[in-house]
């Protein structure tokens, strides 16, 4: 699958046991993506500095926007790609990697804890929520379970 500009990050770097960890990339990604890109002068207009995408999973979300901007003559931005898991965090930094996308960092946090650690100023927000059931199981559970 292609996006409506015809590029997609990389993920040859994948193996099939990634997805049994992290969602893989479907519809609801390549959709996203689109709408970025049907976006992208509203995107580009705001100039953003700070970029935050929630739920990172494979990166290719963070590393499609990061390639959108860097076609525009923009100052460099910071992109931060969240995810709970730490799995998903390590495969975000190495899809921004293979894609040589190199100012996306990545943290291994809940949504919570993300906004109250972070002072700074988010221009863009980028949050594909997960709906698919995953055999990670979920931290909330698994605390729950464990407490009683």
């Amino acid at each position: 699958r292609e996006t409506m500009d015809g590029w997609m990050p990389s993920l040859e770097h994948t193996e099939l046991e990634t997805w049994e960890k992290v969602y893989e990339p479907a519809e609801d990604t390549y959709l996203l993506m689109d709408a970025l890109y049907k976006d992208r002068e509203m995107i580009i207009a705001v100039c953003p500095i700070v970029i935050f995408e929630l739920g990172s999973g494979s990166g290719v979300i963070s590393v499609y926007m990061n390639r959108l901007l860097s076609n525009e003559n923009l100052r460099p931005c910071i992109q931060i790609a969240i995810d709970i898991n730490e799995y998903a965090t390590k495969l975000t930094k190495d899809t921004a990697n293979k894609n040589n996308c190199l100012n996306i960092d990545t943290i291994s946090s809940d949504l919570l804890f993300s906004f109250c650690q972070n002072k700074r100023y988010v221009d863009i927000i980028i949050f594909n929520p997960p709906y698919v059931t995953t055999s990670v199981p979920n931290k909330n559970t698994y605390i729950s379970d464990n407490i009683s």
